[in-house]
């Protein structure tokens, strides 16, 4: 291993550190697969994560319409900008904490919480399914989260981990003017800019609030099923021609089968025909999203067909980190990505070897 990426993983492990005190990564965990990356084969080429280049450091040279910065962000909230904030944060696989007692102690002033487990499809057994439209506007009524004209900003406390997966559902829902915080509540911290805390109602009693401020219409072709992806999945395999590919957000090592899955009991695989990008190649030291053409150089050694009628599945280990791809790949103006939500979680259990 090379002196500049002994130093570069020990800063990225310093830094993890600095802004987690209330929780921790183990061994086996989406983190800590993260950091052990830095050391594997496939991830010493110079799209790796944190290597760096001359455009990379400002959410302005990706795509505006998707990231913000948190310069821009602060000049917003400065300027009294009406923007709705909303704490995407949720503990994967290996991140332990309590995430309503993190919002409460350090968050953006005037951030909400998104709880994905809460606001979801409890029905399946499986967890933060995509909601209905019925339960998204009530719960949308409960944070006061209006269908309007202002700007949604979504960020994490790990970084833009978990805030993808709140950036599609309101995709999902007919939100369009949402963005992204490029290095999430790391990045703001570590510029030190304000914070607020304290404890407060997270929902509001909803009887009071108008039904036409929270029209909220679900197009949900992007979000597939088991059955949708099966066959998919069989039409690659027996090269009938598909215009589909699918990726899996998952550590190489998982995508193989060679490692065990962090959910007691769930088998090790992969969807057959799938490629792989693991979704912690995308970010660099500071969390940010890496400038364009290291996206493209990544997806395209991953195989990731950018033609406009080859559409990618998207799937992890339950539909959560598989949005990061969904954000990145729309970031480059590839749209027709489409997420698995029931992902490995649901496949290893019903599909049998």
């Amino acid at each position: 291993m090379s002196s500049k990426l002994l130093i570069l993983i020990i800063a990225f492990e310093v830094s993890l550190s600095q802004f987690s005190h209330s929780f921790s990564y183990s061994r086996g965990s989406c983190m800590a697969d993260a950091l052990s990356s830095f050391q594997s084969k496939d991830t010493h080429s110079k799209t790796d994560l944190c290597d760096d280049d001359d455009d990379s450091n400002n959410a302005n040279t990706l795509n505006s319409t998707l990231l913000i910065s948190t310069t821009s962000l602060r000049e917003l909230l400065d300027s009294n900008v009406p923007v709705t904030l909303i704490d995407a944060s949720y503990n994967i696989p290996g991140i332990e904490g309590d995430v309503i007692g993190e919002h409460f102690l350090k968050r953006i002033p005037g951030a909400k919480l998104f709880e994905a487990d809460v606001i979801a499809d409890r029905s399946t057994g499986y967890p933060h399914m995509m909601p209905s439209e019925e339960v998204f506007r009530m719960y949308m009524k409960k944070l006061r989260i209006k269908n309007d004209d202002n700007l949604i900003v979504v960020y994490d406390r790990i970084g833009m981990i978990t805030s993808p997966r709140v950036w599609f559902t309101f995709k999902i829902f007919g939100k369009n003017n949402v963005k992204v915080l490029d290095g999430g509540l790391p990045k703001w911290l570590a510029e030190d800019h304000p914070i607020e805390s304290g404890k407060y109602q997270i929902y509001q009693n909803e009887e009071n609030e108008k039904d036409e401020d929270y029209i909220y219409k679900s197009d949900k072709s992007k979000v597939l099923s088991l059955e949708e992806v099966q066959k998919i999945s069989d039409e690659i395999v027996k090269n009938q021609n598909s215009n589909w590919q699918i990726l899996d957000a998952r550590t190489a090592d998982r995508h193989r089968g060679i490692a065990p899955e962090p959910r007691v009991g769930l088998r090790s695989g992969k969807i057959p025909g799938s490629i792989n990008t693991f979704f912690m190649k995308l970010f660099r030291e500071n969390r940010t999203l890496k400038s364009p053409k290291q996206l493209r150089k990544i997806y395209e050694e991953s195989g990731v067909n950018f033609e406009d009628n080859v559409g990618v599945v998207n799937y992890c280990g339950s539909g959560m980190t598989a949005c990061i791809n969904i954000f990145a790949l729309a970031v480059l103006g590839k749209d027709n990505a489409y997420l698995y939500d029931g992902s490995w979680l649901e496949w290893g259990e019903v599909i049998k070897v």
